[in-house]
């Protein structure tokens, strides 16, 4: 089974990261988020009324995932999002307040997050569709492990939220037994004998179902192919029964790569 892993996995697992490092995030700046949308968002955001958009009105879920998470001490981990995640498939929090989450913790303290998220949250892609429908109609086909669906549902569904963050809300989102994984600009660009894609750039990085699909595959197939001695909770653990499963790959490729 370990041929099925090439020698860059290899040495990448056998560094026993820490995959759940806290990301540095400053929530008050996500709160007292407010833009003047415009080149082509202009018209968009007139249609809907919106002269300025921002994230103020979601202050309830700010408090929400403050409550729930580190956000107050200026930081959140992978564990607390996926928490988060559980929170919602029971029903506890909304799928807007996990899209907020995930956002916060993909961009971390990018000074572009806090824009990126009020676009895709108030100014509708489609004339008449309220994006926070949208997100409902996603995390719901996502919660119910209809991968397929919910990834070809948010392909371009929301301004400024492609494949990179797309993804990592169907991952939150999605139940551990069938789980969507992270597929942004940072793992794409690992190169494997085997791998499905082609390494390149975030910026060209689009929405593919055949490629995604593809890449679900082949995390879980260098999964199975780990000794059992990597599967062992310990640092490299996110979930809270200590389990490691197929996005540790994900994972430790994106820790693996971030930290060079």
């Amino acid at each position: 089974m370990v041929d099925d892993l090439d020698q860059g996995l290899l040495d990448v697992f056998e560094l026993h990261q820490n995959l759940d490092e806290p990301v540095t995030c400053d929530i008050s700046k996500w709160r007292t988020a407010e833009y003047q949308p415009r080149g082509y968002l202009k018209n968009f955001a007139k249609d809907s009324g919106a002269s300025q958009v921002g994230l103020s009105r979601f202050s309830s879920s700010f408090t929400a995932l403050e409550n729930a998470t580190s956000l107050g001490s200026k930081k959140i981990h992978r564990s607390e999002v996926l928490a988060l995640g559980a929170m919602y498939r029971k029903g506890e929090v909304s799928a807007t307040d996990l899209l907020l989450a995930s956002m916060m913790w993909g961009n971390g303290s990018t000074g572009y997050g806090p824009y990126r998220t009020s676009i895709a949250l108030n100014v509708p892609r489609k004339k008449g569709i309220d994006p926070i429908s949208v997100i409902e109609k996603i995390g719901l086909l996502a919660a119910s492990g209809e991968i397929k669906d919910a990834y070809e549902t948010m392909t371009n569904a929301l301004w400024k939220i492609g494949p990179a963050f797309g993804t990592k809300f169907l991952y939150f989102a999605s139940p551990i037994d069938n789980q969507a994984l992270i597929f942004d600009g940072v793992v794409a660009q690992w190169s494997s004998p085997d791998s499905t894609w082609t390494p390149q750039p975030s910026s060209a990085w689009s929405w593919n179902w055949k490629t995604y699909s593809s890449y679900l595959d082949w995390c879980q197939k260098k999964f199975k192919a780990l000794p059992a001695e990597f599967k062992k909770p310990g640092p490299a653990s996110f979930h809270e029964d200590g389990v490691m499963r197929v996005d540790m790959v994900e994972a430790s490729i994106f820790t693996y790569i971030n930290s060079r």
